[in-house]
């Protein structure tokens, strides 16, 4: 009986997954924190794509009176909002989120409340209760959730066991049967379908309770789509069972239902979970489980509904049971076992924080859902052990229905829970909080043939660490000759041997003996981490990890020194050359030089309009651009002389060639953004060729890849590009594009774009060709150009506000730096030993930014441990085990059918 609990512990995910909702995942100003004085922007980052036309942001003053702009539009993507308002003075703010759900059609309302200047909160800012559960929603899905399970379970489980192979064992009655079948079937199937069209009615007008009045604009929202053709599949449905209502459902007949029926589950799957994830896996995983969860719960309703009705007044009714179930047995072990698999797939995919998932009200009705469940099983498991057994199916008919009304009873239950699911929060929207009170460090599960090592690293940050360490067998168990462990840290990049540290056993572990000690990071960068179990007797275990360590962003020191220009100027752009700063003057046709070691600046002029953008050859000459004179040029360090070359004017002849950046490399690359162009100017024949990036993509910004290629940014079209060693132009760009994408950065084997109105930084992998997007913490900041430091850290310069923003690509954290002077109206930066300079322009003045580490000189007391289980480690052996048991009952259920076959006469 072991198989069959273990089927009876997984049979809890044998019901459609829970749909999804927007909960608030981030919010600028923060709920419960100050913001700024003169704040003019809020917005809010959710779980999910919203409709923008039925979803709002109001922002209300400590008085009660809506402050915003009521211009409410979508921030970074379809899943965030943000709306504008006045500059924000001193005082209390509440914010009131109504959004929309893209994805299954509920409208969730949420607040939050932040202060502005020195004031201090007096109340909680979570204290509102939110709706966790949306009752009149699940009670318009249930009847639609009911009626397309059992309509498709039905169906597949008429065609499986009422045919001449089967109805020959119904013996005297069999044509009174077989029209009781009909008319049961066709019945049942009748009222599926109503129930359906009910529930679609049902859950537009609760839709339409909610948002106050119906708007045909609901229809054309994604879920307004799937609405419609649901009520479509419903109609067809509906159709086709009038037309055959009076000669019956045959096999045909029921292979049309069956596909049309699948269509119908298909809706359920876009406007769950895993179509609110984008993962198509989550998607194809979620219909699997629909669909399989379908048969078995429809199949039982067929047995109890229209099958043992049916052989009320047969003689030979004893006999079908018995040989039937045995056939719907095998199939619902079939579906357990794949439920089985997609269930905890599912799961895994929508969230795997188990103490979450045991916290939430989600979790308690997912206990609920598998007490039904393992009743289900439970009585199926009985009624197969005492009607298959030999000279069980002696009476099998009347046992069979006495237990079918408990299990379908259990059924229509689980069913109810299962639309509470459907129409709740799952538990990351309930547990916001989930994971961000989870200790700092870094904690690592590694094996190697025979050991299983479990390292947890404390704070896991520059200077002094803690580290602890248990080595077990792959069963748990202690190595029996384990004699100690010894760590090992080094720095190749950095020429530092490997620093050997034995650890001392300082306790137990799940009666594993643990050891610690404390390791030196002392820098950031990637140090190797070598973990070794030594034996007395055998050879010693080791584990080698690398470790990518970062200096703790809210601990670096920033130290800024201001060097004024002197004389009157604009500058812009920099670039490093050797021991100099190089600066652009759009203001005047000059470039400065900037000489780091003695700290004064020269001035080299040049017959022609203004310098905007620079860049150092590999030969050491400094390469600008002149928009206003139409030409590009180089200055000779050594001698300080400059020349000049004309740019040939592109067609159409009558626009000027507004030239923005300029590479120089092998070759000299220039943007010419008016002409939509990029040119390569040849410095051994002098010759310019041309690379169109497509008509008002305006390209601006170029940087010289890893790959050889050149990359380019195209502020006018949102993308980005690359134009290869052979000539060839490819563009990339996420869904929906990128806003006004200014600079390009290449770090951490990936390049980063400054979104200029986007007020982010996306991140693009030229591997897989996919990116990634990080908001900006400087609310109308406009991000422009970048620069890394020492550490490993992006500085990206803020141009509209005294601002720098710091992100840290190892820990995904950032952090915003102020400039000290007032409306310096900072553009651009470039890296240089000791730090990242920086131009602001209107401060007339080149600036220092000097980042020192803070390292960590003591161990800080270690967090307590999580004693609880991993959902891995709860969900992959339960799932091996009932496989294994599923795939023994359906041996079984095969086995009893051909014996039954024999015996039955």
């Amino acid at each position: 009986m072991r198989p069959l609990v273990l089927v009876l512990i997984l049979a809890a995910v044998a019901a459609p997954a829970a749909h999804a909702h927007p909960f608030t995942l981030e919010t600028w100003p923060g709920g419960g924190v100050n913001g700024e004085v003169g704040t003019t922007q809020v917005w809010v980052i959710y779980s999910e794509e919203v409709e923008l036309q039925f979803s709002s942001l109001k922002v209300y003053d400590g008085a009660g009176n809506q402050i915003d702009n009521r211009d409410t539009a979508y921030y970074i993507d379809g899943a965030s909002l943000a709306v504008s308002t006045p500059p924000l003075e001193e005082g209390v703010y509440t914010v009131a989120s109504k959004v929309l759900s893209r994805v299954d059609g509920h409208l969730v309302p949420d607040t939050f409340v932040f202060a502005v200047g020195d004031i201090v909160l007096e109340h909680d800012p979570d204290d509102a209760a939110e709706e966790l559960v949306y009752i009149p929603e699940a009670a318009a899905r249930f009847p639609g959730l009911a009626g397309q399970t059992i309509l498709l379970g039905s169906a597949i489980a008429a065609l499986l066991v009422w045919n001449d192979r089967y109805r020959r064992r119904v013996g005297d009655g069999a044509e009174a049967a077989s029209a009781a079948h009909r008319s049961r079937l066709t019945g049942v199937i009748g009222a599926s379908l109503i129930a359906v069209l009910a529930s679609n009615i049902a859950v537009l007008a609760v839709q339409t309770v909610r948002l106050g009045a119906f708007s045909p604009e609901t229809l054309e929202t994604h879920f307004g789509q799937m609405w419609i053709i649901r009520m479509v599949i419903t109609g067809a449905l509906l159709a086709l069972w009038f037309a055959t209502e009076r000669r019956g459902i045959g096999g045909r007949t029921a292979l049309v239902l069956i596909g049309m029926a699948a269509v119908l589950l298909w809706t359920s799957s876009q406007i769950g979970h895993g179509s609110a994830t984008g993962n198509s896996l989550a998607v194809m995983l979620d219909y699997i489980h629909n669909w399989v969860a379908a048969v078995w719960i429809g199949g039982v309703a067929y047995l109890c509904l229209i099958l043992v009705p049916s052989l009320a007044s047969a003689g030979g009714r004893d006999r079908a049971v018995a040989v039937m179930l045995p056939r719907l047995s095998a199939v619902f072990t079939v579906c357990l076992g794949v439920v089985i698999i997609t269930g905890p797939l599912l799961m895994w995919t929508l969230e795997s924080d188990l103490p979450t998932i045991t916290e939430s009200v989600y979790g308690r009705l997912i206990m609920a859902k598998l007490a039904l469940a393992s009743g289900m099983v439970a009585m199926g498991g009985y009624m197969q052990v005492t009607i298959m057994r030999p000279e069980g199916w002696k009476g099998a008919w009347g046992r069979l229905r006495r237990g079918l009304r408990a299990e379908l009873a259990m059924g229509v239950a689980l069913l109810g829970v299962v639309a509470l699911l459907i129409n709740g929060t799952l538990p990351a929207g309930e547990i916001r909080a989930a994971g961000e009170a989870a200790p700092e460090g870094l904690r690592l599960t590694e094996f190697t043939g025979n050991t299983k090592f479990s390292i947890d690293i404390q704070p896991y940050t520059t200077g002094l660490n803690g580290i602890y360490v248990t080595a077990a067998t792959l069963g748990g168990d202690p190595p029996p000759d384990q004699s100690g462990i010894r760590v090992k840290v080094s720095n190749p990049a950095r020429n530092i041997s490997p620093i050997s540290v034995e650890l001392q056993h300082t306790g137990t572990v799940g009666g594993v003996p643990e050891y610690s000690g404390e390791v030196t990071f002392g820098f950031s960068g990637e140090w190797i981490l070598e973990v070794e179990s030594q034996r007395g007797t055998g050879a010693n275990e080791v584990v080698t990890v690398r470790l990518p360590v970062a200096a703790d962003l809210e601990s670096l020191r920033v130290r800024m020194e201001s060097h004024q220009l002197p004389a009157p100027a604009k500058p812009l752009h920099p670039v490093r050359g050797g021991d100099n700063i190089w600066i652009s003057d759009p203001s005047a046709p000059r470039i400065w030089r900037f000489d780091t070691s003695q700290e004064t600046f020269e001035a080299y002029g040049f017959e022609g309009g203004s310098s905007v953008f620079l860049d150092v050859g590999l030969d050491g000459r400094v390469w600008f651009t002149d928009p206003v004179a139409e030409l590009i040029g180089y200055l000779e360090p050594g001698t300080g002389e400059i020349t000049t070359i004309p740019v040939p004017r592109l067609e159409p002849a009558d626009v000027g060639n507004r030239l923005m950046f300029i590479s120089a490399q092998d070759q000299v690359w220039v943007a010419a953004a008016t002409k939509d162009a990029i040119l390569r100017y040849d410095t051994d024949t002098g010759e310019f060729a041309t690379f169109q990036t497509g008509l008002g993509s305006f390209p601006f910004a170029l940087a010289p890849g890893p790959d050889g290629s050149m990359w380019f940014t195209a502020s006018g079209g949102g993308f980005m590009g690359r134009i290869s060693q052979a000539g060839d132009v490819d563009t990339f760009a996420p869904d929906g594009g990128m806003a006004s994408p200014e600079y390009i950065l290449f770090a951490d084997g990936a390049a980063w774009v400054s979104e200029h109105t986007g007020e982010a930084l996306s991140r693009f992998d030229p591997l897989t060709e996919e990116f990634s997007k990080i908001p900006l913490d400087v609310p109308g900041g406009l991000p422009f150009g970048s620069a890394l430091d020492a550490y490993g850290n992006i500085w990206v310069a803020q141009h509209a506000v005294d601002a720098v923003s710091v992100y840290s690509p190892a820990t995904g954290a950032q952090r915003t730096v102020d400039i000290p002077s007032e409306g310096a109206f900072a553009q651009f930066a470039v890296s240089g030993e000791g730090g990242v300079w920086m131009v602001e322009q209107q401060a007339n003045q080149l600036t220092r930014i000097i980042p020192s580490d803070s390292p960590s000189t003591q161990v800080p007391p270690r967090p307590e441990p999580e004693t609880g289980l991993l959902y891995t480690e709860v969900a992959s052996p339960l799932t091996a085990a009932g496989i294994l048991a599923a795939s023994i009952f359906f041996v079984k259920s095969v086995q009893d059918g051909r014996r039954l076959e024999r015996e039955v006469p």
